[in-house]
């Protein structure tokens, strides 16, 4: 027999008091002989048995009403007995756990997560304690996986799949059940908020509405999360309409942490090849109220050389670490984000990591961050050439080609005009740009495959010349604004001298192509002149949808360079020469560094960094003909040689593809993601069909907003879940509180119990005492 008041059950004694009342009265009993009682001792012995038996009743009803009262004061449980099965209703805890990393934030030894799981184990005491209980157990991380990858919606097939606990029935053991569940649980490297957590449970809350149903929100409330909670506001209003309390249980540590993040590890926008070095940019945000100071950033590159691979194992895939100069940050300020640039060098080709990391914080989990960088042998460009003499080639390889003592990492292909048309856009794809120079006339098969190139992400950048065509260039790379050329051209002009000799003959405008020279480096290039050029044509007007935008102008007004985005990819248009037919600019050393920089800005498309969060699903595509279907995945180890490992067999999206496809973090059905849960380097291991192995590389991160510990203001989050009532708790609330339940205990059937008790009493107590008729004689 069990009572949620335990000290209040030494109140049945009580019940012993009407029985000691009538043994005292017994003792005062006097016999007093008196010759008229003859007459009623006959009577009295006659109906005695029945005077005793209602005397007894009544003295054993008057005990029973203490003792129930004093169990309605202790709140009985009858633990399952007919009581519970015929009266109350069943009492459903559903427990919401934020289990993302900021829930890792410490405070005097102990994070806001421990805090949480200290909550949950409190719950779990105290319902065992009490009958007619269920509890749905749900953790932020486990519910997210049911969003479809597609539109992020909640898969509703996959709801029930995503609890820890759904429905659990409470017993004598679940207290051990919660700590096995504990046991299980971790802050995760996610960072998702309470929205699907809050749709799933409102899917629940759905099912079986004769319930009392108390919903718990297990976080630290952070500001990103609930400065703006119109989703949440709607998913509470509606949680509220189908449940009965909502606790907002405040997890978080006693005041905001200082918290330093890196924010983005990326390679600057420029050529990637093997033996070029390559600048990367870092940038690291402070997420505290404090200034930052003296703060150490340590940098390595990870570098594995070509032919390591000779088997499937972790030990072939273990890269040379290189440790670069530590960079100190002297002083970061609250809420400001920094940005260093330091060098990498390569030098053969294959995918090599850099990783950055900062010291120890009260989140660890955003200090550290990785970077997949894809270094070719070199990038090969296509150069046509339409002059007799091929001058703009000469001009253009040297600036790609300079000589022994420099790379860039440019690979020049020359080919004729006629090439074009006889290659398939396929083909073309192996250029990162092409360059067109003083082109009068192309195949339209050239220019569909040209076309077809430039906006799979192709570059493309064109130089007019003498062998400027107007028809051909407005007709066919025009095409009334739905071809490769930014705009429609009018003949070639002479460019009158500014009238003071001082003033350049073009003007640099806030482009990246000429970002080196604005400001102060203007004057280096002053001494370039231009003599010719071809008109834009003066009744063209950029329409409302046009991306064509003005890149470096002539002093008169006219554009020099006009660039505009073609399906993927950017095309540039310069109005005047290469070489130094209409200009002097080939013979002026300034003509390097644009074009460089031009051969960046065109190619960028296909450098985007495709930056993979922690839990995203990696995906290998293999060509069906030349690779083995079995691809085995490392998992990010402290031990590069004792890594997790999962093998997988690529398959065919399609009947009939050319393509195989291998994926790691598929969304599992038992709602468990633990392949891609990490952050660091992923590798994965396929064979080639002469049995050469190879490897590819990604990298996952985890989402640097987490990190922001400012905590929400608890008065305005109230204010702003308005008109829904919810409670907002401390975890102390549940120290020693007893939870509310419905149909628990057997309270409801104990009053209805004495109810009928005290008239019974009442009734039987007139029974069997002495009543003088009405209107007697005396």
């Amino acid at each position: 027999m069990q009572f949620t008041f335990q000290a209040l059950t030494w109140g049945f004694l009580i019940a012993l008091v009407p029985l000691l009342i009538h043994l005292i009265n017994l003792m005062r009993h006097r016999r007093v002989k008196w010759a008229a009682m003859e007459f009623l001792l006959k009577s009295y012995k006659k109906h005695r048995k029945w005077v005793w038996l209602k005397q007894l009743l009544l003295l054993l009803l008057r005990m029973a009403i203490v003792a129930v009262i004093v169990a309605m004061l202790a709140q009985w449980d009858p633990q399952n007995t007919w009581f519970t099965r015929w009266g109350g209703r069943v009492t459903h805890h559903f427990v919401v756990v934020d289990d993302s990393y900021s829930m890792a934030d410490s405070s005097s030894g102990q994070s806001s997560f421990e805090t949480a799981m200290q909550v949950l184990t409190r719950l779990g005491n105290q319902t065992k304690e009490m009958n007619n209980q269920r509890f749905t157990l749900l953790r932020f991380s486990r519910a997210d996986q049911s969003r479809n990858a597609e539109d992020g919606e909640i898969n509703i097939e996959l709801a029930d799949m995503m609890t820890d606990l759904n429905a659990e029935l409470v017993d004598r053991q679940f207290d051990v059940l919660i700590e096995d569940k504990r046991g299980e649980f971790n802050v995760t490297q996610f960072a998702v908020g309470p929205e699907a957590a809050l749709g799933i449970t409102q899917q629940l809350l759905r099912q079986d509405e004769d319930q009392y149903r108390i919903v718990y929100l297990l976080s630290d409330f952070r500001e990103r999360e609930w400065e703006s909670p119109s989703e949440i506001r709607t998913q509470l209003q509606d949680i509220k309409a189908n449940s009965d309390e909502i606790h907002l249980v405040d997890c978080s540590v006693a005041e905001a942490r200082p918290n330093l993040a890196i924010t983005s590890l990326e390679p600057a926008d420029a050529t990637r090849a093997a033996g070029v070095p390559l600048f990367v940019n870092v940038q690291v945000r402070n997420f505290g109220q404090q200034v930052a100071t003296r703060v150490p950033l340590k940098l390595k590159t990870i570098y594995y050389p070509p032919g390591q691979i000779q088997s499937n194992e972790s030990s072939d895939v273990v890269g040379q670490e290189d440790e670069l100069p530590t960079v100190i940050l002297d002083s970061v300020q609250p809420g400001e984000t920094i940005t260093k640039r330091f060098q990498v060098y390569f030098p053969e080709k294959g995918e090599h990591v850099v990783h950055a990391s900062l010291p120890e914080d009260p989140v660890t989990t955003d200090n550290a961050r990785w970077s997949v960088i894809d270094f070719s042998e070199g990038d090969k460009v296509l150069i046509i050439d339409g002059a007799d003499s091929n001058i703009n080639e000469y001009f253009l390889t040297s600036i790609f080609r300079p000589g022994q003592q420099a790379n860039t990492g440019i690979v020049p292909v020359i080919q004729p005009a006629q090439y074009l048309r006889d290659t398939p856009a396929e083909s073309l794809s192996q250029y990162s740009a092409i360059y067109l120079m003083d082109i009068d006339r192309l195949d339209s098969n050239a220019v569909e495959s040209l076309e077809k190139y430039v906006s799979a992400g192709g570059g493309l950048s064109i130089f007019l010349g003498e062998r400027f065509n107007q028809g051909f260039y407005n007709d066919s790379l025009y095409n009334n604004g739905n071809g490769l050329l930014p705009m429609p051209l009018a003949g070639a002009t002479l460019l009158a001298d500014p009238l003071q000799e001082a003033t350049p003959h073009f003007d640099v405008l806030n482009h990246p192509i000429f970002e080196f020279y604005q400001g102060e480096r203007n004057p280096l290039i002053r001494g370039v002149k231009v003599r010719q050029y071809v008109q834009v044509d003066p009744s063209w007007t950029p329409p409302e949808n046009s991306t064509a935008q003005y890149v470096c102008n002539l002093h008169n007004g006219a554009p020099l360079a006009i660039e505009h985005r073609f399906g993927e990819g950017t095309v540039v248009c310069f109005t005047s020469s290469l070489a130094p037919d209409w200009n002097n600019w080939a013979q002026d050393p300034s003509l390097v560094v644009v074009i460089l920089e031009l051969h960046s800005y065109i190619t960028t498309a296909q450098r985007l960094m495709d930056n993979k969060l922690v839990g995203s699903q990696l995906q290998l595509p293999l060509d069906a003909a030349e690779y083995d279907k079995n691809v085995r995945f490392f998992q990010p180890g402290d031990d590069p040689k004792l890594r997790g490992q999962v093998d997988q067999q690529a398959t065919t999206p399609q009947v009939g593809s050319p393509v195989l496809l291998a994926s790691l973090g598929q969304p599992s059905t038992t709602g468990d993601q633990t392949e891609t849960n990490a952050s660091g380097i992923y590798d994965a291991l396929y064979r080639d069909n002469s049995g050469q192995y190879h490897a590819s590389r990604f990298a996952l991160n985890v989402n640097p907003l987490e990190g922001n510990l400012t905590i929400a203001n608890r008065q305005q989050l109230l204010e702003k879940l308005e008109p829904v009532k919810v409670e907002l708790r401390n975890p102390d609330d549940y120290l020693d509180t007893t939870i509310q339940q419905a149909g628990g205990s057997a309270s409801t059937w104990l009053m209805w119990i004495l109810i009928f008790a005290l008239a019974g009493e009442q009734l039987l107590a007139f029974s069997a005492s002495y009543h003088p008729a009405k209107g007697g004689t005396s």
